[in-house]
């Protein structure tokens, strides 16, 4: 049993690693309607952030669902569906942290995010003049308590009969395993047996 036990935390540890390496690119971000979410962006630097963008890819103008400049959030740019819902996680962002909470999520809150950030050096208040490459790309999705994804379900579903079936599979060849010796032990046990069976083998 110990081997048994040994070879299906093998089998879930291979199975976590498959997971976690198809975990790279844009984080994945599931909530339900009336949550509040934190969208988390690391600024690459230790220096004060001066500019902090972040937008959503699908709306329209004004795209910004929050904005930083000049030392404070610049709401006359913010889509008018996230006014007053955005805030900063660490109003002083030490460590270039950049997250923001999203409250009282909705349904049309879904869709991906990216989060733009400058720092150090002198003010900057045009778009320009921040990174194009975004520090943190966040796919959000809103859905109703108990409703899952198809793709993670499926995915789930996968692991869940890989498992299974190697555990069936070590199962069985463990009882192979068992009776084998099993039978082994009593023709050794008992010589009329082993020159029977020795007769039956010529």
């Amino acid at each position: 049993m110990a081997g048994l036990r040994l070879a299906l935390h093998l089998a879930l540890i291979a199975c976590s690693s498959h997971l976690a390496s198809s975990s790279d690119g844009p984080q994945e971000l599931t909530a339900h309607p009336g949550q509040d979410v934190t969208l988390k962006c690391e600024c690459p630097t230790n220096a004060p952030i001066v500019v902090l963008e972040w937008t959503r890819t699908d709306l329209e103008p004004p795209e910004y669902v929050f904005l930083y400049r000049d030392e404070q959030s610049d709401p006359t740019h913010q889509n008018p569906s996230f006014a007053d819902r955005v805030e900063l996680l660490d109003r002083e962002m030490k460590n270039g942290d950049a997250s923001v909470i999203l409250k009282n999520v909705n349904r049309n809150d879904a869709g991906t995010y990216e989060c733009h950030c400058s720092a150090g050096g002198p003010r900057r208040t045009e778009r320009a003049n921040v990174p194009t490459e975004p520090s943190s790309i966040i796919n959000l999705k809103v859905e109703e308590p108990g409703a899952m994804d198809g793709h993670a379900a499926v995915g789930r579903s996968f692991v869940l009969v890989v498992i299974a079936s190697v555990a069936v599979g070590i199962v069985g060849g463990l009882l192979t395993l068992r009776k084998q010796e099993k039978k082994q032990m009593d023709t050794n046990s008992d010589p009329a047996a082993a020159d029977e069976a020795s007769d039956q083998q010529l």
